[in-house]
């Protein structure tokens, strides 16, 4: 059974539904991938249980490159699966992390907080570079980051994380600077795979202990996630990794996290026809080329 959305019942996860004329949600995040690297060099990780809807859309991306999970065992399992993979194939790789189930009203703000995260995140430091959206209400059932002060859209250090605060916390954090945890993150691979090493070690070692030589197959990888515990990044793995993290702050531009339904038939109601992404990215890349 699927959630009610604008009055009709959707059957299928909202990151494959086209709303109104425009690209699925899939589709709004291989364009930004795009934006920063050929389609030959992205992966994605997806699920057995939705191959019906991302085969047709992930067509450009090489089948090798389309890591399928037999079994969901949260995004700390799913983002290590991704990082080891690219290091297989890439030495030193800079990995950004683009989810796939949040809602954008203007492209601008957040193409241009991603530069400054991609750009931060290529220095000889390795730290993870978040995305922090300005928070346009006090939102109790979001993720916050913490930074430290500063200026608001420079990349500064993170000092924590507050999860799904009360209403008055919620208030409070607005007054203190803090930013909504978007969860798109820039880092080099190697920077990655060491604060996986040193917040999940167990998690790491499974991993490592039982890979085949030649890589996973479908029936090794089932094994190991039939071994695995549901593990979550921003509580398993950034939270317990503040001292190397950095949070690129973005203007506003009606960012949501399109977690639940109703989050989604409000930014259905608030959103504007805007240009699609394409030509957003074409925009911004002739204004860079002629300057």
């Amino acid at each position: 059974m699927g959630a009610m959305i604008r009055g009709r019942r959707v059957d299928r996860p909202k990151q494959f539904c086209r709303f109104g004329e425009g690209e699925s949600l899939l589709q709004m995040t291989l364009v930004r991938a795009r934006r920063a690297t050929r389609s030959s060099r992205l992966v994605a990780v997806v699920a057995e249980s939705h191959r019906a809807w991302w085969q047709s859309e992930l067509h450009d991306v090489p089948a090798e490159s389309v890591l399928v999970q037999p079994a969901p065992r949260g995004t700390a399992v799913a983002l290590l699966h991704a990082v080891l993979h690219i290091l297989r194939h890439d030495d030193d790789p800079l990995i950004v992390v683009h989810p796939c189930d949040h809602g954008v009203e203007a492209e601008a703000p957040l193409l241009e907080a991603l530069d400054r995260a991609i750009a931060a995140a290529s220095d000889r430091d390795r730290d993870l570079v978040l995305l922090g959206a300005s928070p346009e209400h006090p939102e109790t059932e979001y993720g916050w980051i913490v930074p430290e002060p500063g200026e608001a859209t420079r990349v500064r250090r993170v000092r924590g994380f507050v999860e799904k605060p009360s209403l008055p916390a919620a208030a409070a954090l607005i007054r203190q600077g803090a930013l909504w945890n978007t969860f798109l993150l820039a880092a080099s691979g190697r920077g990655l795979l060491s604060v996986f090493c040193r917040s999940l070690p167990q998690l790491v070692n499974t991993y490592l202990q039982t890979m085949p030589r030649a890589g996973w197959c479908a029936d090794s990888l089932t094994r190991l996630y039939a071994s695995l515990p549901v593990l979550d990044f921003s509580r398993d793995v950034l939270e317990r990794s503040t001292d190397r993290l950095r949070v690129a702050g973005m203007r506003a531009c009606g960012w949501t996290d399109l977690g639940t339904p109703a989050r989604l038939e409000s930014w259905l109601a608030r959103r504007r026809p805007v240009p699609s992404l394409a030509s957003v990215r074409d925009s911004m890349l002739a204004a860079s080329a002629s300057g």
